[in-house]
């Protein structure tokens, strides 16, 4: 069915004949006629008939009358919440993300979203790991993801948003009180506490570490339950540089020599993205751009 007719239709009865309803439509009296001669020859029925100077509906057209008006507020108030969403005055968006990168950078990128765009909701899953964040994209869980990259994947879109420096991160006891980094040599007598293998994924940066850790002395499944450990002095873990002035405040860290740095980016499926994902994606490029070095590896 066509909508115009339906709304050429409606104003004729609202205004009483043709001739006010092409007036208020802006519109030649023999083209509002003809509409209506094509309305009712679509619907092969009669709807109007003539009492005087005036129109009356049919049965049919009475009938019509009331599909007409409620189709026309149905599509008008689907209009206007589209509106509403193009336009971020409402909305949301689900962002799959590790426990780290949930400390940093989304805590900061949602910041500066929230800020922008107050009437958008951010709905965060966790992903325990970048590659879990990835499968929540991959299998429409979520519709943006913080992972590591790069990550080469057809389905998948990727945005670089920039590096940050893995530390070791440890009480003065275990890793020393040099400042100068670590060399691998050192990082191999140091003992840790690692996320287990199901855990910790194949990242690259995860397999660099798996292969300077040595001396392993404990395994979580949580990096909650590493930091923990760590915090009471008997071992050392592996953190981003900034994540670990928020989950280890004051522990002293030590950087690798050469320094072990990880590419974060963001990640959705092939397609468009929703207007409050373009969004989440603009101000993770802003805050990124200050807060994560230039990456030199992509």
């Amino acid at each position: 069915m066509d909508l115009r007719l339906l709304r050429y239709f409606v104003a004729v009865i609202d205004h009483g004949n043709v001739t006010a309803a092409a007036q208020a439509l802006y519109m030649s009296q023999p083209s509002l006629s003809q509409a209506m001669r094509t309305l009712a020859k679509r619907l092969d029925v009669t709807l109007f008939t003539r009492v005087g100077r005036q129109l009356q509906l049919t049965p049919e057209g009475r009938e019509l009358e009331v599909q007409a008006r409620e189709i026309i507020e149905q599509v008008d108030l689907a209009r206007a919440q589209v509106e509403e969403v193009v336009q971020l005055r409402t909305g949301r968006v689900t962002v799959a993300t590790s426990s780290t990168f949930g400390v940093f950078p989304l805590p900061a990128i949602a910041r500066a979203m929230l800020a922008r765009h107050p009437q958008i909701q951010v709905v965060v899953l966790d992903g325990r790991s970048p590659e879990g964040a990835a499968t929540l994209v991959r299998n429409g869980a979520a519709e943006l993801g913080f992972v590591e990259l790069p990550m080469h994947e057809e389905s998948l879109v990727t945005h670089l948003l920039g590096s940050e420096e893995i530390v070791v991160v440890g009480a003065e006891s275990v890793i020393g009180d040099g400042a100068e980094p670590l060399t691998k040599a050192q990082t191999r007598l140091l003992p840790f506490a690692l996320l287990d293998r199901a855990s910790a994924g194949q990242s690259r940066s995860a397999r660099h570490i798996v292969a300077v850790a040595e001396r392993v002395l404990l395994t979580a499944a949580e990096r909650e339950t590493l930091w923990d450990v760590v915090s009471y002095g008997a071992v050392a873990t592996f953190v981003s540089d900034a994540a670990a002035d928020i989950v280890l405040p004051g522990t002293p860290r030590r950087s690798l020599s050469p320094p072990l740095l990880r590419d974060v980016g963001l990640v959705h499926r092939t397609g468009p993205l929703t207007p409050a994902a373009q969004a989440f994606v603009r101000a993770a490029r802003l805050v990124s751009a200050s807060a994560l070095q230039t990456s030199t590896k992509s």
